[in-house]
């Protein structure tokens, strides 16, 4: 990340792109990031 620029992304406990699509609802967010800031923690 570059100074100046803000990040958003969530921390995944699976990769959901080699996941099984009937899978993907088992799926858990364990970080959330907004604006460069941790802003959930599982």
């Amino acid at each position: 990340m570059a100074p100046g620029k803000a990040a958003d992304f969530l921390l995944l406990d699976r990769d959901i792109f080699a996941a099984d699509p009937q899978d993907l609802w088992r799926t858990r967010v364990l970080e959330t990031w907004v604006a460069g800031e941790r802003l959930y923690t599982r």
